[in-house]
């Protein structure tokens, strides 16, 4: 096999399986993909030529940048979600493809099953109700917020995900500066929201309190339509 098709193999390969990993957590961003793809594609068609570069030690190394490219998060915990997450969709894809005579089959159709179950999975938890508390200048706030898989606005300088939540419910958390800008859209029209980084978020979901992935919150002006107090992002899911 020539190093051009080597490299497009690998590069379908490495899109296909960082896709599913990506899926799974919901932070599934092409943008972020892409180049991550080509990254992991680089580095193993060099490894082709160099053996040293394919030892575990190295893979492992490996998986730090590919984690932030993907998931834009420094958090430890973030990053170690995704890259189990994506050593599993691995796997998974490694056994299959050994014990079948279509490798290319198995490598892209396996990952695509692997996110499907768990789209299902991340449907049935985002039907609970989280208690999320809300940290600013020695404040807190609490919300019950539903994990929303549609809420993909992210703050556009630092990429991060954004938790919105009406305006009444944050009066205390309010800082006297530092807000920025984020456009959101959606059925009823768009606009901007002002958001700002709290000092903390917490989220408990059934009945497990854990630091939430670092993300912004969005001043909803008006109380929410619906039931929801706040509509957390598809991130808040992994924990």
């Amino acid at each position: 096999m020539s190093v051009e098709l080597y490299f497009l193999f690998n590069l379908l390969a490495d899109f296909s399986l960082l896709s599913a990993a990506a899926g799974v957590l919901g932070c599934l961003r092409l943008k972020r993909v892409a180049p991550a793809a080509a990254l992991a594609a680089a580095f193993g068609t060099l490894a082709r030529a160099v053996p040293g570069l394919s030892g575990p030690p190295v893979q492992c190394i490996l998986l730090i940048p590919l984690s932030m490219l993907v998931t834009r998060q420094t958090d430890p915990r973030a990053l170690a979600a995704f890259a189990l997450s994506l050593g599993f969709a691995a796997m998974v894809t490694g056994t299959c493809a050994a014990y079948s005579r279509h490798t290319a089959l198995a490598v892209i159709a396996v990952p695509r099953v692997y996110a499907l179950a768990n789209r299902l999975r991340r449907r049935s938890l985002s039907e609970t109700p989280a208690r999320i508390e809300i940290v600013n200048r020695g404040r807190t706030s609490v919300v019950r917020a539903c994990i929303d898989t549609g809420n993909r606005l992210t703050e556009p300088l630092s990429g991060q995900p954004v938790l919105v939540a009406s305006a009444h419910l944050l009066r205390d958390v309010l800082p006297d500066r530092g807000y920025r800008q984020v456009a959101f859209g959606s059925v009823g029209g768009a606009g901007t929201l002002r958001c700002f980084r709290p000092d903390d978020i917490f989220i408990d979901a059934q009945g497990k309190r854990q630091r939430a992935p670092e993300s912004w919150v969005a001043v909803f002006p008006e109380r929410l339509p619906g039931p929801a107090q706040a509509l957390a992002p598809a991130e808040y899911i992994l924990h």
